[in-house]
């Protein structure tokens, strides 16, 4: 088991919001400070926890933060037939994010340490921007909808965004059917414009999705002015469509 000095730990608590105390499990809590304390010079480190109850993998990862790094998660998942349910991003002020992902085990039971390796290969490629990852999904759009649920009942489609709820966060709220590659999609459009995920949390059935972004500006802010809410909202709505 290994040991960690009291000054190590105290300076990680420091990179740390009040938001990921609030929202983290004690054991979530300590594999990410683990991971962090332990990952030397790499870029990534996670640890998959399989569940026993439902064919669902926990996902606790330590991970150098980027632009856009929200959406390659999720692309790379989504390549590998694997659908996201639900996460919890965190990012840290030194550069690092903790995150916590609840997803759909691979769709080989017998090539599980396999499809997770290549995961993380692809992962670090796309991080390195040597990844194509639109073209890559796109490509294999045909061969994903054999692991899409689809909807027969069109969902109406719902975007919020508030900047009331949070001090120093715009709130987006998102609600739609699902379809194949939308998440993707989802975060890949917020990152193109402009905004940079700090917090999501968002859960799916069959039939429809449900997303919450907290997110800021470029220069760290929040958004500001109607035009621009309205021209974020449009622009999620578009992708929805």
């Amino acid at each position: 088991e290994a040991h960690f000095s009291k000054d190590a730990i105290i300076s990680l608590i420091e990179q740390l919001s009040s938001r990921y105390f609030l929202n983290a499990t004690l054991d979530d809590m300590a594999e990410h400070f683990r991971l962090a304390l332990t990952m030397g010079k790499e870029r990534h480190s996670w640890k998959l926890q399989k569940l026993t109850s439902v064919p669902v993998t926990r996902v606790i990862q330590c991970i150098y933060d980027k632009p856009g790094l929200f959406s390659k998660m999720v692309g790379v998942f989504t390549l590998n037939n694997i659908k996201v349910l639900s996460a919890n991003i965190f990012t840290l002020k030194n550069g690092l994010a903790f995150d916590v992902y609840e997803v759909t085990n691979p769709p080989d039971p017998y090539r599980e340490n396999e499809t997770w390796d290549k995961i993380q290969r692809e992962l670090s490629l796309a991080m390195e921007d040597r990844l194509q990852l639109g073209k890559l999904l796109l490509n294999k759009k045909g061969k994903m909808l054999l692991y899409s649920d689809g909807y027969q009942t069109p969902i109406p489609k719902k975007v919020e965004i508030n900047n009331e709820i949070s001090d120093f966060f715009t709130f987006i709220e998102v609600n739609t059917g699902v379809k194949v590659g939308l998440l993707y999609e989802l975060t890949e459009q917020m990152f193109f414009m402009g905004l940079d995920i700090r917090f999501a949390k968002f859960n799916r059935d069959k039939e429809k999705m449900t997303g919450v972004f907290h997110v800021r500006d470029s220069s760290g802010q929040k958004i500001q002015g109607e035009d621009k809410l309205e021209g974020i909202r449009k622009g999620i709505l578009s992708v929805l469509k």
